[in-house]
């Protein structure tokens, strides 16, 4: 028996380190990812977007959590910059042939100047048996 692979999309997880000066500022972060899913050419539904920043009891950390729906299936990005390695990680999910998501991360990466990071490329998609 043989198995193949219907390709229904893919799934970029990283985990970075970043110098990025915003991983604090929710607006600037937005800005950031949502230029770069452009380029990405995935198709941004405007109002299906969330940037949350976190406050702890101390008013120390400040990190953002953001999602974006995308057309394709969704982008997330959460930040950790109250640690002394400012710690990123982010997901994109795609469906379908559009959306290119390792590009996506190729920009993200660029604006946060990530010095170092963790990449996994996931294939989706369902076996056909034959």
């Amino acid at each position: 028996m043989k198995v193949d692979i219907k390709r229904l999309g893919e799934i970029v997880l990283c985990d970075a380190i970043s110098d990025a000066p915003f991983l604090n500022d929710p607006v600037e972060l937005e800005r950031v990812c949502l230029r770069a899913l452009k380029k990405g050419d995935c198709g941004i539904i405007e109002d299906k977007k969330a940037f949350h920043q976190f406050r702890d009891e101390n008013h120390a950390g400040d990190g953002i959590t953001g999602l974006v729906i995308i057309k394709e299936s969704h982008f997330h990005i959460s930040t950790w910059p109250e640690k002394n390695y400012k710690y990123v990680q982010l997901d994109i999910n795609t469906c379908g042939e559009t959306a290119k998501a390792i590009v996506t991360l190729g920009y993200l990466l660029h604006d946060l100047k990530a010095k170092k990071c963790s990449i996994e490329v996931r294939q989706r998609g369902v076996p056909l048996y034959t």
